[in-house]
């Protein structure tokens, strides 16, 4: 794979992720060429107006698909529905990038429609870039947005056996590697790529995202039924009910297919949150102020902790992650 600075690049899906990316690239002039795509001619005109492709459709032509890396970066059961298509009309030695919310369904999805390599080539990897607030649409496009953020990558096959499992000699994603391009412009756009695989990304990404965001909603939705005067209740949010809802406010649409496609992870994980819950009502309800107490306490070291933890996260990105190193399963 040459070098990205001579990369032409497609995004399919101006959306906050894909303009930022975009407008990364253009701030940076990174690649040879930046190519939009969005179903919204009012979106790729405003990428246009902005400087952050060089062209744009609302569709995707032939000479979009004339391509060094496609991004992907729509709704994920919308990713889903065009890899099937884009594999059968796009360059052979071009590299599929998505940017969604999920993995596992869309690594399935590239393996079967997708070889995980050609000679001297990879063919796609997963993405996840940590990075977005709750607006959305290009109007919430940064080109510093994932600055100094994690962008967790789901490659064709665990690291360590990526060499021998593609047929390729070292690990297209090492030093000196086929794949290593993609590193180094994922690096270039400010982020800090960092490997983990499909099923632990989706487990995780459950109790630290999805899971949330159904708080959020719902803690949005108690709020406003519990009084016959809404108008009363806002008058007396704090900032914890700010913070603690903000997410609430993303479209409906991301969200249904991040919930669709990371559906038995989000069980497993309600069950557990809802025996947590049954043990804090059970503390109040019989008094037990050690307990309760003991409870806020490790709740609050516990995030401490996390917080601490995540940011001494490793710059590099050939460490990969696994569910028995996080304690999964």
């Amino acid at each position: 794979m040459r070098a990205f600075n001579e990369w032409k690049v497609t995004i399919v899906g101006l959306g906050q992720i894909g303009a930022s990316l975009a407008a990364a690239m253009a701030r940076r002039n990174l690649v040879k060429r930046v190519r939009g795509v969005d179903r919204q001619d009012a979106v790729v005109r405003t990428a246009l107006d902005k400087g952050f492709i060089h062209e744009g459709e609302t569709t995707i032509t032939p000479a979009l698909l004339d391509a060094d890396l496609i991004i992907l970066a729509v709704p994920v059961r919308e990713i889903l529905r065009l890899i099937p298509d884009l594999a059968k009309r796009a360059r052979e030695d071009v590299v599929f990038l998505d940017v969604g919310s999920t993995k596992v369904e869309v690594m399935k999805s590239f393996h079967q429609h997708l070889p995980a390599c050609m000679p001297n080539h990879v063919r796609f990897v997963g993405g996840h870039p940590m990075a977005g607030t709750e607006k959305a649409g290009i109007a919430a496009a940064d080109p510093d947005l994932f600055a100094s953020t994690l962008f967790l990558l789901t490659p064709p096959t665990p690291a360590g056996t990526r060499g021998p499992a593609l047929g390729l000699e070292p690990d297209p994603f090492g030093l000196g590697g086929y794949g290593y391009p993609i590193l180094e412009f994922l690096q270039a756009v400010g982020a800090r790529p960092v490997f983990m695989d499909p099923a632990t990304h989706d487990a995780l990404l459950a109790v630290t995202s999805h899971l949330p965001y159904l708080l959020a909603i719902l803690l949005s939705r108690f709020a406003g039924s519990v009084s016959n005067s809404p108008q009363l209740i806002s008058r007396v949010i704090g900032g914890s009910f700010r913070d603690a809802t903000r997410v609430a406010v993303s479209p409906p649409t991301m969200t249904l297919d991040i919930l669709a496609t990371n559906r038995e992870n989000l069980v497993k994980v309600l069950d557990r949150f809802i025996q947590e819950m049954g043990k804090v009502k059970g503390l109040l309800q019989s008094g037990d102020e050690a307990a309760l107490r003991e409870m806020l306490e490790k709740g609050r070291k516990w995030r401490e902790t996390l917080l601490a933890q995540g940011s001494k996260e490793p710059s590099s990105a050939t460490r990969m992650y696994r569910g028995e190193e996080l304690g999964e399963g």
